[in-house]
Protein backbone atom coordinates (compact mmCIF):
# COMPACT_ATOMS: atom_id res chain seq x y z
CA UNK A 1 0.00 0.00 0.00
CA UNK A 2 1.41 3.34 -1.01
CA UNK A 3 1.31 6.36 1.19
CA UNK A 4 -1.71 9.13 -0.20
CA UNK A 5 -0.50 12.83 -0.48
CA UNK A 6 -3.29 13.22 1.89
CA UNK A 7 -1.87 11.43 4.93
CA UNK A 8 1.59 13.03 4.72
CA UNK A 9 -0.12 16.42 4.41
CA UNK A 10 -1.49 15.38 7.93
CA UNK A 11 0.84 13.86 8.97
CA UNK A 12 3.17 17.27 8.58
CA UNK A 13 0.74 19.37 9.93
CA UNK A 14 0.28 17.43 13.21
CA UNK A 15 4.30 17.74 13.53
CA UNK A 16 3.78 20.83 13.04
CA UNK A 17 1.40 21.81 15.45
CA UNK A 18 2.37 19.35 17.92
CA UNK A 19 -1.01 18.38 18.61
CA UNK A 20 -3.62 16.47 16.83
CA UNK A 21 -6.45 19.01 17.95
CA UNK A 22 -4.60 22.22 16.55
CA UNK A 23 -3.38 20.50 13.36
CA UNK A 24 -7.15 19.84 12.64
CA UNK A 25 -8.15 23.41 13.22
CA UNK A 26 -5.14 24.65 11.30
CA UNK A 27 -6.22 22.25 8.05
CA UNK A 28 -9.80 22.80 9.00
CA UNK A 29 -10.24 18.80 9.14
CA UNK A 30 -11.46 16.84 11.61
CA UNK A 31 -9.24 15.43 14.67
CA UNK A 32 -10.35 11.88 13.66
CA UNK A 33 -9.22 12.09 9.83
CA UNK A 34 -5.68 13.08 11.03
CA UNK A 35 -5.60 10.49 13.27
CA UNK A 36 -7.10 7.93 11.18
CA UNK A 37 -4.56 9.05 8.16
CA UNK A 38 -1.70 8.75 11.00
CA UNK A 39 -2.09 5.41 11.62
CA UNK A 40 -2.46 4.47 8.12
CA UNK A 41 0.94 6.28 7.65
CA UNK A 42 2.63 4.33 10.88
CA UNK A 43 1.00 0.87 9.07
CA UNK A 44 2.89 1.63 5.90
CA UNK A 45 5.82 2.81 7.40
CA UNK A 46 6.24 0.37 10.01
CA UNK A 47 7.29 2.15 12.50
CA UNK A 48 5.33 4.80 15.18
CA UNK A 49 6.14 8.34 14.14
CA UNK A 50 4.69 10.29 17.13
CA UNK A 51 4.82 9.68 20.98
CA UNK A 52 1.64 10.29 22.08
CA UNK A 53 1.02 11.96 25.54
CA UNK A 54 -1.07 14.44 27.67
CA UNK A 55 -0.11 17.54 26.17
CA UNK A 56 -0.26 16.66 22.53
CA UNK A 57 2.31 14.56 20.40
CA UNK A 58 6.37 14.48 19.65
CA UNK A 59 7.76 12.82 16.81
CA UNK A 60 10.07 9.32 17.24
CA UNK A 61 13.47 9.40 16.04
CA UNK A 62 11.54 7.37 13.02
CA UNK A 63 9.19 10.45 12.62
CA UNK A 64 11.78 12.94 12.70
CA UNK A 65 13.45 11.18 10.05
CA UNK A 66 10.24 11.13 7.76
CA UNK A 67 9.18 14.68 8.60
CA UNK A 68 12.24 15.86 6.53
CA UNK A 69 11.28 13.73 3.66
CA UNK A 70 7.59 14.54 4.05
CA UNK A 71 8.49 18.81 4.14
CA UNK A 72 10.15 17.87 0.82
CA UNK A 73 7.58 15.89 -0.95
CA UNK A 74 4.77 18.90 -0.07
CA UNK A 75 7.00 21.25 -1.58
CA UNK A 76 8.06 19.26 -4.65
CA UNK A 77 3.83 18.62 -5.41
CA UNK A 78 3.26 22.29 -4.90
CA UNK A 79 5.91 23.59 -7.29
CA UNK A 80 5.15 20.71 -9.93
CA UNK A 81 1.66 22.64 -9.74
CA UNK A 82 2.80 25.91 -9.88
CA UNK A 83 5.23 25.37 -12.61
CA UNK A 84 2.97 24.96 -15.77
CA UNK A 85 1.01 28.23 -14.11
CA UNK A 86 3.04 30.65 -14.98
CA UNK A 87 5.52 32.30 -17.62
CA UNK A 88 9.30 32.29 -16.37
CA UNK A 89 9.74 35.70 -18.68
CA UNK A 90 7.31 37.55 -17.05
CA UNK A 91 8.07 37.48 -13.66
CA UNK A 92 11.40 39.81 -13.60
CA UNK A 93 12.91 42.21 -11.24
CA UNK A 94 14.87 42.33 -8.12
CA UNK A 95 14.18 42.39 -4.19
CA UNK A 96 15.54 43.41 -1.38
CA UNK A 97 15.53 40.32 0.87
CA UNK A 98 16.87 40.11 4.88
CA UNK A 99 17.14 37.17 6.81
CA UNK A 100 18.13 37.35 10.50
CA UNK A 101 21.91 34.70 11.37
CA UNK A 102 20.07 31.88 12.12
CA UNK A 103 17.46 31.71 9.18
CA UNK A 104 20.90 32.41 6.90
CA UNK A 105 22.40 28.76 7.74
CA UNK A 106 19.74 26.48 9.07
CA UNK A 107 16.92 27.54 6.61
CA UNK A 108 17.54 29.68 3.23
CA UNK A 109 19.84 27.64 1.43
CA UNK A 110 17.87 25.20 0.12
CA UNK A 111 14.77 27.67 -0.52
CA UNK A 112 17.17 30.25 -2.44
CA UNK A 113 18.22 27.46 -4.67
CA UNK A 114 14.85 26.63 -5.37
CA UNK A 115 13.38 30.10 -5.99
CA UNK A 116 16.39 31.02 -8.57
CA UNK A 117 15.67 27.99 -10.61
CA UNK A 118 12.18 29.22 -10.48
CA UNK A 119 12.32 32.85 -11.12
CA UNK A 120 15.81 33.13 -13.11
CA UNK A 121 14.84 36.56 -13.99
CA UNK A 122 14.96 38.11 -10.29
CA UNK A 123 17.80 39.55 -8.92
CA UNK A 124 17.76 38.33 -5.20
CA UNK A 125 19.52 41.09 -3.13
CA UNK A 126 21.05 39.25 0.44
CA UNK A 127 21.42 41.11 3.49
CA UNK A 128 21.64 39.12 6.60
CA UNK A 129 21.10 41.82 10.29
CA UNK A 130 19.82 41.25 13.65
CA UNK A 131 16.27 40.86 14.27
CA UNK A 132 16.13 44.94 15.40
CA UNK A 133 17.65 46.33 12.20
CA UNK A 134 15.71 44.07 10.08
CA UNK A 135 12.40 44.93 11.64
CA UNK A 136 13.62 48.94 10.95
CA UNK A 137 14.30 48.44 7.76
CA UNK A 138 11.40 46.73 6.86
CA UNK A 139 9.19 49.39 8.18
CA UNK A 140 11.73 52.23 7.02
CA UNK A 141 11.73 50.61 3.50
CA UNK A 142 15.04 49.16 3.45
CA UNK A 143 14.02 45.74 3.17
CA UNK A 144 11.14 44.34 0.46
CA UNK A 145 10.73 41.60 2.43
CA UNK A 146 12.75 39.03 5.50
CA UNK A 147 12.98 36.06 6.73
CA UNK A 148 13.27 35.67 9.92
CA UNK A 149 12.30 34.07 13.54
CA UNK A 150 8.85 35.58 14.33
CA UNK A 151 8.84 34.89 17.94
CA UNK A 152 10.48 37.56 19.23
CA UNK A 153 8.79 40.35 17.26
CA UNK A 154 8.53 43.50 18.71
CA UNK A 155 6.70 46.14 16.02
CA UNK A 156 3.51 43.71 15.68
CA UNK A 157 1.38 46.14 14.60
CA UNK A 158 4.02 47.77 11.48
CA UNK A 159 4.76 44.46 10.33
CA UNK A 160 2.49 41.56 8.86
CA UNK A 161 4.23 38.11 8.66
CA UNK A 162 3.08 34.70 8.01
CA UNK A 163 4.59 31.73 9.36
CA UNK A 164 6.45 29.95 7.17
CA UNK A 165 7.28 27.09 9.45
CA UNK A 166 7.13 25.56 13.05
CA UNK A 167 10.56 24.21 14.84
CA UNK A 168 10.28 22.16 17.83
CA UNK A 169 13.40 22.34 20.50
CA UNK A 170 15.45 19.65 20.11
CA UNK A 171 17.83 18.01 22.99
CA UNK A 172 21.57 17.04 21.41
CA UNK A 173 23.44 14.99 23.20
CA UNK A 174 26.24 12.41 22.88
CA UNK A 175 25.23 8.84 21.24
CA UNK A 176 26.51 7.43 24.29
CA UNK A 177 25.07 9.95 27.30
CA UNK A 178 23.10 8.94 30.20
CA UNK A 179 19.44 10.68 28.60
CA UNK A 180 19.07 8.12 25.83
CA UNK A 181 18.62 5.36 28.05
CA UNK A 182 15.78 7.36 29.82
CA UNK A 183 11.74 7.22 28.18
CA UNK A 184 11.64 10.74 28.44
CA UNK A 185 13.33 13.80 30.16
CA UNK A 186 11.95 17.07 31.58
CA UNK A 187 13.53 20.23 31.93
CA UNK A 188 12.29 20.00 35.51
CA UNK A 189 15.51 20.13 38.28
Amino acid sequence: MEPSLRQIRYFVAAANAGQISKAAMDINVSQSAITTAIKQLEEIVGASLFDRHSGGVALTYEGNLFLDHARHIIESVEEAIRIPRRIRQDVSGSINLAVSYTVAGYFLPSHMARFSRAFPNVQINLSEADRTTIEESLITGGFDIAVMLTSNIINQEELSHEKLMSSRRRLWVDVHHKFLKQQSVSLRI
